[in-house]
């Protein structure tokens, strides 16, 4: 009753006007956290629509859309953002390929994910590393870092994982395999990089 009364589910995020934009989406982030599971079907029909907005500069940022997104996955399952974002990765556009991996990066650490899905990181290996590893070929310099920077945090996730070496680190190709033990260093853990050693990332 509150959507159909608000008009949230049927025209807040297309909406071109950035102010009404931002406040329709308030509404619907609230109400995701709030409500949780009871508001995933709503969830489910929006959240698609938020991140169509991704290209856009003027929407897609923390005051606006990305916020708001991030409290969505209050009431939704992880794998349907995975699901989402999976074209995102796959564009030819630069922005697209590092705004998607940057989120997915974050949504693993944000509240509502711990909350539903603590074990996200483990349970969705396989399509996070098949999602983001193309990327690790891209022409541009940043996308291929923001690739390397969510691998290395994916794998030292499932450092005691026997199935990291098949679904990872047996596909990182050796001439990234410096970068990767580059950015693990950077993670500040008492974990050893598996790839140092070379036994790894033979691709």
């Amino acid at each position: 009753e509150i959507l159909r009364v608000t008009g949230v589910q049927t025209c807040a995020l297309p909406i071109c006007n950035i102010p009404v934009l931002t406040e329709a989406a308030k509404c619907v982030g609230l109400m995701a956290k709030g409500l949780r599971r009871d508001f995933e079907r709503p969830a489910r029909q929006l959240l698609p629509l938020a991140l169509a907005r991704i290209a856009d500069k003027s929407a897609w940022k923390p005051n606006v859309l990305i916020d708001r997104v991030e409290q969505m996955l209050w009431a939704i399952p992880f794998e349907f953002l995975v699901d989402e974002l999976r074209p995102y990765h796959a564009s030819k556009n630069t922005h697209l390929k590092k705004e998607a991996m940057h989120f997915l990066w974050r949504a693993l650490d944000l509240p509502g994910v711990q909350h539903n899905c603590p074990d996200a990181a483990a349970r969705f290996l396989p399509s996070l590393a098949a999602s983001v590893m193309p990327a690790l070929d891209d022409s541009d310099n940043t996308v291929k870092h923001e690739a390397v920077k969510f691998l290395v945090l994916l794998a030292h996730r499932n450092h005691a994982s026997p199935d990291l070496g098949l679904q990872l680190l047996d596909r990182i190709p050796r001439v990234r395999s410096q970068t990767f033990v580059d950015e693990w260093s950077k993670l500040g853990t008492d974990v050893p990089c598996p790839l140092e050693g070379g036994e790894h990332g033979r691709g």
